[in-house]
């Protein structure tokens, strides 16, 4: 509180002038007293004393207030300072000022129905917004105080805070607005001593718990202890926010079906808040969703018996949007209810954490001493297993690939490790190779040993992305792997794997038929070509039998009479209609009559049914008849009373039954005709049979085993033409599951979890450690694949705030190290006989010139090693631009390219918009070029693709991919951009605001890694050379000719 905000005590003021001088300035608050020896008032401010004199009514207005036989309580200010010691001064009277000590401090509790009155600012911390405005130092302003009932109100400018006293303790009862019209009519009192608002709010007991967990991480403690207690930071975090978000009721539901399902909810009335972007959102109609914000324990929102609907889009013009991906069937929504933010999900989540950490500790995942491994770093010493690294099977598997050493010490680690092993494999070296051949090798291994079984492989990583693209061409077994979860997508990379590995099993078993039986008669597969050909385009009636005449006049010796007899009646009969109608006449009847079919039988003639979407359908089944479809003289009165009646008055609904009934009697239920006419089911069953009887014929003609093999192969090769088909086999014959880290296992009553014979984690310096738990518990042996150098391992945002400024939790770098980097470092410093390290450095993606950069600059510790690169495959070859290096640097300076904008999240245009006219360039070269363009800011990387979408054509956006870094890793590009994005004139003192995350090394190594042919980085030099890489990068392009203002 500002002394202007105190509107009590009147407003007397005046101007006195000081004996002396004591340097008193404007805003002080000074006491003013009258002496009745000397009589005259004085000023005290602290310990110092002076005269004053004044006007005669100055002196008057002195009088009234402090000589009117009561000891007034005053507040007096300085407002301004005049010439010659003349001073202008506020007085303020209140009825009494009352003072306390510590002893007899004051707490006053505030609750949510105190904060909920709040504004959304001042929710944020709302212990800080009453001290700023209810407090005067150590003072507040109160009126009622000490009536009987122990109530009274702390006055503000604008806002009155009521009080009661329970017991011993002083609770906020309700903040409401203060008339400031009635300040100079109230009876104010002064609490002056220790008075403090104290949060007792729901968020105040979780931030109490949160203070616990903390201290559990910060105390330096056991590495399970330290991210048990990240766990249920975790935890709190992920209730808070469902808590928090509210309700959101909706009054219909409807989807449509794109790339992915779209749910729209009507949301009833107008103050509605939008959910967090990206949060995963349930639904249910239970009305005890409405008291969540009492809730306290995640088991209540469980027994909601919510659904999952999917992920938050956006609300717009009173609609609630929310896309599922996950799944590829429509979920049965309850048409009326409510929207909340999940924690299902996190639940299922923590849970699978807290397993996997369970069965570690008490020693009941495969690897008996795991604990001790991830703890001490200790395991044991014994080396059981001496197998090559390299052997004729896995030569022949890679044939025309040569391992370098690095990589076959890498796979020797992997098959021998007794328990786990690590392989650090920095970008370009061949890890997803080596990944292949260690599943190769460990399966030869493992039958040879097994009496030929084959082993139990898991694939994973931290998320979807990261294991679709690890598995891309991977086998197991001869199979693709199993992929467990998954994500539904537009670029759906499970259906592209299997068509993958069907086309290559396709071309092989060709290849082997046709050496078998070189002179195959092919007219018996062509006629199935055509007729899943038919069938897939629609069955259209006319194009069936003419189908069927050609099949016929061309095998009419090869079938029976009689089916002979029953394609000439189909044949006849369809010559004979066609005198009377078109075929194509016909085929529009008898879609006719199917959507009749269709629409009878969805009516609801029962109230319950009516409530879920009989009003749709009815709705439906008027607009029939109103387009002479069904043909009833346009009678729509029993609908129409239905619709009225909303389907609850019963006899409406039983004259409305016998309408539906007497209609479905006239359409549904028809006499079918024989299978001898010309319907399109007739000509689809005489094609099944001139299949099946020229099959047998084939049959027949099977004379020895290379036939009878050619014929068996065929067959299979029919039957991988449905990826259905193929998901079966894959699901009942594959040994190698790919999962996400989390999908890998399962929880719950009837959860049933693999116990793995091979465990192999990709990117495994990205997963949350207590995620990559999960997997590690599963197998028997484990491979951890990774690179510590590159992005960090994946934290919970909300848990990783609470410590950005805590210098304890800095100093020590708790949570900071990756369980990967954590257990690599330990067993690399470890002298024991087994070796479970291994360290790919032959790099084989970047230019010569790109990776010295990367290696010189982020693996210093660990060099890459380019000299196996062919530099004539990794040259641009862009006629002279950029004077043919493959690294330039574009200086845009910010005098002719502006500041950046954004207050979290950045962007340049400028910046932006010159980039896409250097891709340009570069397509305009070499059009079939892939160009990936980083930015370390999401508001950049929106805005260049809003940017591409007008600037380049749709050839050009699909050779280029703009993104985070944080979506790169794991990616590859024959050229790269990076926009830097930060232009300012900070001082370099302040290097956070300056630079903010481009500081980030594990950011900058990424970004470095991921053209093959030619890196430019693009931004202000001026702004960004204070960080070591890129000031290097600058230097270097400098030194080559391709830095450019």
């Amino acid at each position: 509180m500002k002394a202007e905000d105190i509107i009590w005590g009147g407003n007397n003021k005046g101007v006195i002038r000081l004996k002396n001088d004591i340097g008193l300035e404007p805003g002080t608050l000074v006491n003013i007293e009258y002496d009745y020896i000397k009589e005259v008032y004085y000023l005290n401010r602290d310990v110092e004393r002076v005269d004053i004199s004044a006007a005669e009514n100055v002196i008057e207005m002195l009088n009234n207030i402090y000589l009117t036989g009561t000891a007034p309580t005053t507040m007096v200010w300085v407002v301004d300072k005049e010439e010659n010691l003349n001073y202008i001064i506020e007085i303020k009277v209140f009825r009494e000022e009352i003072t306390f000590g510590k002893l007899n401090a004051i707490e006053i509790k505030i609750g949510d129905e105190v904060i909920d009155k709040m504004r959304i600012r001042d929710k944020e911390n709302p212990i800080a917004y009453l001290d700023n405005a209810f407090k005067y130092g150590d003072r507040v302003f109160v009126r009622g105080y000490g009536r009987k009932g122990a109530s009274f109100t702390i006055l503000s400018a604008d806002k009155a805070l009521n009080v009661r006293q329970v017991g011993n303790e002083y609770i906020a009862t309700k903040l409401v607005r203060y008339d400031k019209s009635r300040a100079d009519m109230e009876a104010v009192f002064i609490l002056k001593g220790d008075l403090s608002f104290v949060d007792s709010s729901r968020s105040a007991f979780v931030s109490g718990e949160v203070a616990q967990k903390m201290e559990v991480i910060t105390s330096g403690g056991e590495y399970f202890d330290i991210w048990d207690a990240y766990n249920d930071l975790d935890r709190i975090f992920a209730f808070r926010q469902a808590t928090e978000n509210g309700v959101l009721k909706y009054s219909t539901c409807t989807s449509v079906l794109t790339d992915a399902f779209e749910y729209c909810f009507t949301i009833e009335g107008d103050d509605i808040e939008a959910f967090p972007e990206g949060t995963q959102i349930d639904c249910t109609d239970n009305d005890d969703i409405l008291k969540i914000d009492t809730f306290t324990k995640v088991d209540q929102l469980g027994d909601l018996r919510s659904t999952s609907v999917g992920v938050f889009d956006r609300i717009e013009n009173g609609k609630c949007y929310i896309i599922d991906r996950e799944y590829d069937s429509k979920k049965n929504l309850p048409s009326q209810g409510y929207l909340f933010v999940s924690v299902v999900g996190d639940a299922v989540r923590l849970s699978r954490r807290e397993k996997a950490k369970a069965d570690i500790i008490t020693k009941q995942s495969p690897i008996n001493n795991l604990a001790m491994i991830i703890d001490k770093g200790v395991g044991t010493d014994l080396q059981s297993r001496h197998e090559a690294p390299i052997t004729g099977m896995l030569s022949r598997k890679f044939e025309g690939r040569e391992f370098n050493e690095d990589q076959r010490k890498a796979i020797e680690v992997a098959i021998n490790t007794p328990d786990i092993a690590l392989i650090l494999g920095p970008p370009g070296t061949g890890k997803t190779t080596v990944i292949k051949a260690i599943i190769a090798r460990f399966e030869e291994y493992y039958k040879k040993h097994n009496d030929k079984n084959v082993p139990k492989i898991l694939v994973t990583s931290f998320q979807h992305e990261a294991v679709e693209n690890v598995i891309v061409d991977m086998e197991g077994n001869g199979l693709p792997p199993e992929r467990k979860g998954g994500r539904r997508d537009g670029t759906d990379k499970k259906s592209i794997s299997i068509r993958a590995w069907r086309d290559k099993i396709g071309d092989y078993i060709g290849g082997e038929i046709a050496e078998l039986v070189p002179e195959q008669d092919m007219a018996h597969q062509t006629l199935r070509d055509q007729i899943y050909a038919w069938k897939s385009k629609g069955m259209d009636a006319a194009e069936g039998l003419e189908l069927l005449r050609t099949v016929a006049e061309a095998n009419r010796l090869k079938l029976s009479n009689k089916l002979n007899e029953s394609i000439n009646e189909i044949l006849g009969r369809a010559m004979v209609r066609s005198t009377g109608q078109s075929m194509e006449l016909q085929a529009v009847e008898d879609e006719e009559r199917e959507e009749i079919k269709k629409v009878l039988l969805a009516q609801r003639t029962t109230p319950e049914s009516y409530a879920d979407d009989g009003k749709k359908q009815a709705y439906a089944l008027k607009q029939l008849i109103l387009q002479e479809i069904i043909d009833n003289g346009g009678d729509t009165a029993a609908i129409d009373e239905v619709l009225r009646t909303k389907g609850q008055d019963p006899k409406v609904l039983k004259t409305y039954e016998q309408f539906v009934d007497g209609l479905k009697k006239k359409y549904v239920t028809v006499k079918k005709v024989d299978t001898a006419i010309s319907s399109v089911d007739s000509v689809e069953q005489c094609l099944k049979e001139v299949d099946s009887e020229l099959e047998r014929v084939r049959l027949e003609r099977l004379e020895n085993r290379n036939e009878a093999t050619a014929y068996i192969l065929q067959n299979f090769l029919e039957c991988i033409q449905d990826e259905k088909e193929i998901e079966r086999i894959i699901e009942k014959y594959a040994n190698v599951t790919a999962a996400t880290c989390q999908q890998s296992m399962e929880v719950g009553r009837f959860a049933m979890n693999t116990t793995y014979d091979l465990v192999i984690v990709d990117e495994a310096a990205r997963a949350n450690p207590l995620d990559l738990l999960i997997p590690v518990s599963m197998g028997k042996q484990v491979i951890l694949v990774g690179d510590h150098k590159q992005l960090p391992h994946m934290l919970d945002p909300d848990v990783v705030k609470q410590f950005e400024t805590d210098e304890k939790m800095q100093e020590l770098g708790v949570l900071q190290e990756s369980l990967f980097e954590r257990l690599f470092n330990m067993f690399s410093r470890s002298e024991g006989r087994v070796k479970r390290t291994a360290r790919l450095s032959k790099q084989y993606r970047m230019h010569p010139v790109i990776g010295e950069f990367a290696s010189d600059n982020f693996y210093s510790e660990y060099k890459l090693d380019s000299s196996e690169v062919k530099v004539e495959d990794k040259t641009a070859h862009l006629n002279g631009l950029y004077n043919d290096r493959p690294i330039a640097w574009i200086n845009l300076d910010k005098n002719n390219y502006g500041m950046e904008i954004g207050r979290r999240s950045k962007k340049r245009e400028k910046e932006a918009a010159r980039i896409i006219k250097e891709v340009k360039k570069v397509l305009a070269i070499a059009p079939k070029k892939s160009i990936g363009i980083i930015s370390f800011y999401k508001s950049q990387s929106d805005y260049l693709k809003d940017i591409a979408k007008t600037e380049l054509t749709d050839a050009q956006n699909d050779r280029v991919e703009i993104g985070t870094v944080d979506a790169f890793q794991g990616k590859e590009f024959d050229v790269v951009f990076l926009s830097c994005v930060r232009a300012n004139v900070i001082d370099l003192e302040d290097r956070r605001h300056r630079i903010g995350h481009i500081d980030d090394l594990s950011r900058l190594c990424v970004s470095f890694t991921r053209a093959r042919q030619l890196m430019v980085a693009v931004g202000d030099r001026e702004t960004v050379e204070c960080i070591p890489a890129l000031a290097d990068f600058i230097g270097r392009c400098r030194e080559g000719g391709s830095y450019y203002e």
